[in-house]
């Protein structure tokens, strides 16, 4: 039985672990091409939605994926505002004890004018294997944002793009991964699209919007040219609290329970 998780968890992540470990249960990207809807989570996906955190702000991840013990997935995100930008630090987990991946990222964002946010981040990757050995990576992404007007946003970031290598695991690669997105925003809802172009694999894209009820309840909801991305989800947000509760459902291997929880601090003037 063990060996066979093993091998289901090769084959479900495949070379995703050059997606950067993404959880399946919601997209944790949500907000990040806004300036209104940003959330500590939206800095994991693009190092310069830093410039927009506003205050000292950080959250928890976890969802149980398609229900299996062995493919549990876990995040951690802080970000510190600090003069025109802010830093933040992230750490994912997928898998148990016999199949490991796992990531920390460093980065830093910060305004160029009012119109434009640039970020970079160093990623440091580690995937473990029973039987096979550990073999780690450090590689880096960065990417700009563009305001184009105070409802609509751009943004472009790239990952890996000198195509570093797992060496000690058969010469795994990491996979370079070029992300664009667009998101428009009102009062009371968002949406978003993003396209992802991965090394060897589909194109990825994916649609979601946050619609506010009232000011302590959200719906949230995507959809994406892979069905394990589609989602849904409420938010509640108390005070400083934040709690996301969402699932995603795939036609073969079923459904994803995700929860998410984020402090925040009072908010000081992100605007540059």
């Amino acid at each position: 039985m063990k060996h066979l998780l093993v091998i289901f968890c090769v084959i479900l992540r495949g070379c995703a672990f050059a997606q950067v470990l993404w959880p399946v249960g919601k997209d944790p990207g949500l907000g990040v091409y806004s300036h209104h809807f940003q959330q500590v989570f939206a800095t994991v996906q693009h190092p310069a939605a830093l410039a927009w955190q506003g205050s000292f702000t950080a959250g928890i991840y976890a969802e149980r994926r398609f229900m299996l013990e062995a493919t549990n997935a876990y995040a951690a995100a802080i970000a510190l505002p600090a003069g025109p930008g802010g830093f933040g630090l992230n750490m994912q987990h997928f898998g148990y004890s016999d199949y490991r991946e796992q990531q920390v990222g460093f980065g830093y964002g910060r305004h160029l004018g009012k119109l434009v946010d640039i970020g970079l981040q160093v990623d440091y990757f580690v995937k473990s294997i029973a039987g096979y050995g550990q073999a780690a990576v450090t590689t880096f992404n960065g990417g700009v944002m563009v305001h184009i007007s105070p409802q609509v946003h751009v943004g472009v970031d790239v990952f890996n793009p000198v195509r570093k290598r797992l060496y000690k695991l058969g010469e795994e690669q990491l996979a370079a991964m070029c992300t664009v997105g667009a998101g428009y925003e009102a009062s009371q809802w968002y949406v978003s699209a993003v396209a992802t172009a991965t090394a060897g694999q589909p194109l990825l894209t994916r649609v979601a919007c946050t619609y506010v009820l009232v000011k302590q309840l959200a719906l949230e909801a995507g959809i994406a040219t892979n069905a394990q991305y589609n989602f849904a989800g409420v938010s509640l947000r108390l005070s400083h609290l934040r709690i996301d509760v969402a699932g995603s459902y795939h036609p073969q291997l079923g459904i994803t329970p995700a929860a998410t929880l984020i402090w925040r601090g009072t908010p000081r003037d992100a605007t540059p």
